[in-house]
């Protein structure tokens, strides 16, 4: 192969030919447009969500992007683009016109760049103590200065006579081959940044991790639960029936058409108050052994400010944050408990909604029956007092009694018909 044919020969070369028309052209062709037009889009996207932060959950909960992993994924773009850029500088010879400083600047900078994003991939699977990770990183600057290489070689092949036609068909090839790299760049990219880090976790932990989603997408599933449901705010009042919205002790019915909260009194667990959600999605209070909708409470009343219903939901493990799970047996179930330390967030942070919460740690609790799907669940989240002690700030724990759907839909039927609509 002729010395003139490799790249780094002509970056390092002292030599540099004349700018011209052709080289002019290249770099007005050189995705500038299209550099541009993403700018556009991503100061766009950035608008938007500033100003309606639901867009993107903080976590990626409920299968959604998280905004973290949004704003990486722009500059990933914007970096691929530049790298196209200089890929199509070096397949048409644009480097011949470089100055000696900027051509190897630019040519490093990039290989650089290229090197990051396979190192962002790698860091979703491995630790950054981990070596394979910077063996990505290595690999990741390599195979994009190879490229460039390739790339060139072909405008080299070009100029020589009587080899027009070769030059052509390898061209081609290239051209698929770059395309076909960088795509894998932004893929590999994408997967690791997505990708929840479990490098805090041992093999047998990411099992219970894995266990554990497998259990809470089952729950997920069911068509119809009952279930009894506490809670517990640690500045409410011991016997409180609300404590900050949550309901402190309560029976819960889902039915394929119906919800059906029974709130009890936490000391003497007598029926305190009793809502249902009809099919047209319209809650209705028991008052008087009546049932009055929602909208001629508001009317005659005011606004309910009770909540209606307990808390049941439960968002994806914080895989990063977690300290340690365990195993154990229990009344014939499978009990997993985690231990979360001062990384882990509350479902307030996680959406958004507030920077800091004031928690330092928390602990769940899975149960999970002989087919593997989540019955039961204790969410318990830690702060420090003002005497520097550790008490539970909030407690959440639910307990699915029922799944069988026509069992629940009759005794939904039969809570609602005790009463006469109003």
């Amino acid at each position: 192969m002729k010395r003139e044919w490799i790249l780094w020969n002509v970056l390092c070369s002292s030599e540099r030919g004349a700018g011209n028309e052709r080289i002019e052209q290249i770099e007005k062709n050189g995705y500038c447009w299209s550099y541009r037009i993403f700018i556009l889009v991503i100061c766009i996207l950035g608008f938007l969500l500033w100003i309606f932060p639901a867009f993107a959950v903080a976590d990626g909960s409920d299968g959604m992007v998280p905004a973290d992993s949004l704003w990486f994924m722009a500059l990933l773009g914007i970096s691929i683009t530049e790298m196209a850029r200089f890929l199509y500088s070096c397949f048409h010879g644009e480097q011949e016109s470089f100055e000696r400083t900027s051509g190897l600047w630019c040519f490093a900078s990039q290989g650089i760049l290229a090197g990051i994003w396979a190192l962002a991939g790698a860091y979703g699977f491995w630790s950054l103590q981990d070596y394979r990770t910077w063996i990505a990183f290595a690999l990741g600057a390599i195979v994009f200065w190879l490229l460039c290489h390739l790339a060139y070689l072909h405008y080299a092949m070009s100029t020589e006579e009587g080899k027009e036609k070769r030059a052509k068909t390898f061209g081609i090839a290239v051209v698929v081959i770059c395309v076909l790299a960088l795509a894998g760049y932004g893929v590999f990219a994408i997967t690791g940044i997505t990708h929840e880090n479990t490098g805090n976790l041992t093999e047998e932990e990411k099992g219970y991790a894995d266990a554990i989603e497998w259990g809470r997408e089952g729950y997920e599933k069911l068509e119809s639960v009952k279930m009894e449901c506490f809670y517990r705010d640690a500045d409410a009042e011991e016997n409180a029936v609300f404590q900050n919205g949550g309901i402190a002790h309560s029976f819960y019915w889902i039915t394929p058409d119906m919800l059906y909260t029974m709130v009890l009194e936490p000391d003497t667990e007598e029926i305190y108050r009793e809502f249902f959600r009809d099919s047209e999605m319209e809650w209705h209070i028991a008052e008087e052994k009546r049932w009055i909708s929602e909208r001629d409470y508001q009317e005659n009343r005011g606004s309910l400010s009770e909540n209606t219903q307990p808390y049941t939901g439960i968002l994806s493990l914080q895989l990063e944050a977690i300290e340690s799970i365990t195993k154990e047996r229990r009344d014939g179930q499978t009990v997993y408990t985690v231990e979360y330390g001062a990384d882990y967030e509350t479902a307030p942070e996680r959406i958004g909604v507030v920077d800091e919460s004031g928690i330092i740690g928390a602990m769940e609790e899975y149960t999970l029956n002989e087919y593997g799907v989540m019955t039961g669940y204790v969410l318990e989240e830690y702060e420090l007092t003002g005497e520097g002690e550790k008490r539970c700030a909030e407690r959440k724990a639910f307990t699915v009694l029922s799944a069988d759907v026509e069992q629940n839909e009759a005794e939904v039927r039969e809570l609602v018909g005790q009463y006469e609509k109003g």
